[in-house]
Order: structure tokens, then sequence, then C-alpha cells
């Protein structure tokens, strides 16, 4: 039986990183990020990873279900309306909200059932909001876990 555990956090556009850097370790992939003209990298991490996918908006272009372009557009809408640079403020620009859910382990569920779960989880909780949702579901050793990143800007066709 699975524990039960969420926890909700803001996910922030730092010096460091952003959407680019969440996106990367969720996805236990490779995802450039221009701005620092580098790339975040966690295929190191790859073994526990057991589903991820991008959910969007209707109408929305296609194209962002590509991870790291998905990223990039998240920091960048934020990007465009920092006028201090990161480094010197105190508050840090918001990208979205990171969502961690305990699911149930493999021996009750299988990983499609758990990934169905996570999805209507985070389709219930955007509710009619058009925000893309990148989710990945994780195989820890001790427990299956889900994670959400909920961008906060709307996502239309025009991108």
């Amino acid at each position: 039986m699975a524990i039960s555990f969420a926890f909700l956090t803001k996910a922030h556009l730092t010096e460091h990183g952003g959407a680019t850097s969440a996106i990367a370790y969720l996805a236990r992939d490779i995802v450039h990020d221009p701005r620092f003209e580098r790339a975040f990298d966690y295929t190191h991490l790859r073994a526990d990873l057991a589903h991820e996918e991008i959910i969007l908006p209707l109408d929305c272009p296609v194209s962002f279900l590509d991870r790291e372009k998905l990223a990039v557009k998240l920091d960048g809408t934020e990007l465009r309306k920092v006028r201090t640079p990161l480094s010197k403020r105190n508050r840090r620009p918001q990208i979205g909200l990171a969502l961690v859910v305990a699911l149930p382990p493999a021996t009750e569920v299988s990983a499609d059932e758990a990934a169905e779960i996570m999805r209507r989880i985070v389709v219930a909780a955007r509710g009619s909001a058009p925000v893309p949702i990148h989710i990945a579901i994780h195989e820890a050793r001790v427990n299956r876990h889900g994670h959400a990143l909920f961008a906060l800007r709307p996502l239309d066709r025009d991108g």
C-alpha cells in the first residue's frame, strides 16, 4: 500500500537554473539551457525513471511535447519580465509549482496504472487552467513516486 504523501513547493528561476534544470533532473536526461550555453545532464540517474510525459493544454503546439523546448520557453517567459539580475534578487521569479506524490508500489499496480493515477491527479489539480505539466515517475528503492512541474503561465496555440 502506498504511503499517504504529497508535497507541493514553488519552482524558481535562479542564476543557476530553472525549468531547464528541474525538467532535466526529473526526466533523468540532458536539457540544454541557452542562458548558460551549457546542458544540465542527469543521465547518470536514468535507472530509476519509470515514466515521463508532458501534458499540454488543448490547442497547444505539439512542438512543446519536446521537454527542452518547453523548459526553455518557461524560463524565457519569466526571464523577460526580470529587470534586476537574478543574483541580486531576494525573491526569485516563480516558474511553476513542483508536486511530489507517493504512488502504489509495483506489487499493487503496474507501471501503466501508476502513470494513469499520476495523470489523473495532475489533470484534476490543474483544473481549467491552460498550463502545461511535465510529469515523471521514479522507481526508487524504497518507494515509487511521481513528480509534476506545473507551469504558472498559460500556454496557448501561439505558444
